[in-house]
């Protein structure tokens, strides 16, 4: 039997952040349960019982002292059109299943979307954060996951839980879906300009103007970070910022990548398409880790993608 203090209960370990932040925990010597779905299905109250339960028998279970929460549903901005009401009843449904069941002396750390701030259009810092509405195009996800902030503070109030809240920006990397539902800006344009050089087209056409501002940030570094927060952030009354500090415009986003791929073709601005939320970055808080230059991300995610485009291209949410 592994001992409790050593274990780290993870869920959502095959998602590209669930992978890296499994490699930093190993990394840093702590015993990984990372349940497949087959074993652990969040959506289902009964299995999640059973699951938890002869996780924390008190003589046969590893009981692990963390949980980090990584395990959602949800998809890029055409899956948020099609399916909103089930994204947020998954989003929010997981999370009640999982808490509803977990031991009250584990350390919860959950993930909540940036898209779950206000739509100010100016650095976001947690103490906005019901300040106002969440963007049109993203409320389903956004709002459940304002949802855990809620859990969180309910769950420290009555029960003396421990459980707090990292708000994560645009993430990207290995192990990324590329799949034209699931994917994200980030991943949509490394597709993109990759098959247009490896197929020698002469232009690429791209949404809107390119003017939004972005901050993006490394999902290894996002893994870093969440480790940081589990093992010395305990403010279950306000999320904290994880947070690259590197900003750049779609259009910058665009040509950076363009160049990565060795893409030399002309890159064309379908300026018909919308824009959308003009601005979202987060504002530095005082968790402090190491960041990857962002171009350097880039290369390593391009690399890892050509050699495993099959993979990522395929892998799809599921309904």
């Amino acid at each position: 039997m592994t001992t409790g203090s050593n274990s780290v209960l993870v869920t959502g370990g095959t998602s590209m952040i669930g992978r890296h932040t499994i490699d930093v925990l190993e990394d840093n010597g702590y015993h990984v349960i990372a349940p497949k779905k087959e074993e652990l299905n969040l959506l289902d109250n009964k299995s999640t019982q059973t699951f938890l339960y002869d996780l924390y028998d008190k003589f046969l279970g590893p009981s692990p002292k963390y949980c980090i929460h990584l395990a959602g549903w949800n998809g890029g901005i055409e899956w948020n059109k099609r399916y909103p009401y089930t994204i947020f009843d998954r989003t929010v449904n997981m999370m009640l299943n999982l808490t509803r069941y977990m031991p009250n002396s584990v350390k919860l750390v959950s993930v909540i979307s940036s898209c779950a701030y206000p739509d100010f259009g100016n650095e976001m810092e947690e103490g906005s954060l019901w300040l106002g509405p969440a963007n049109k195009t993203v409320e389903c996800h956004g709002h459940a996951k304002r949802m855990f902030d809620t859990i969180n503070r309910c769950l420290n109030k009555q029960f003396g839980h421990k459980a707090v809240s990292a708000i994560v920006n645009n993430s990207f990397g290995p192990y990324d879906s590329y799949h034209p539902d699931k994917t994200k800006v980030v991943g949509a344009l490394i597709r993109k300009f990759v098959e247009a050089e490896q197929k020698s087209q002469s232009e690429v056409i791209c949404w809107g103007t390119g003017q939004p501002l972005r901050e993006f940030i490394y999902a290894k570094d996002v893994a870093v970070g969440l480790v940081k927060i589990m093992e010395g952030y305990e403010d279950s009354d306000k999320p904290i910022n994880l947070t690259s500090g590197q900003e750049i415009s779609i259009k910058g986003l665009t040509e950076m990548i363009a160049e990565c791929v060795g893409y030399t073709g002309n890159i064309v601005w379908d300026t018909t398409k919308a824009d959308g939320q003009m601005r979202k970055k987060l504002k530095q808080s005082q968790l402090q880790f190491p960041i990857t230059p962002f171009k350097q991300a880039l290369h390593e995610t391009i690399e890892w993608y050509k050699n495993n485009k099959f993979y990522a291209d395929g892998k799809a949410p599921t309904l």
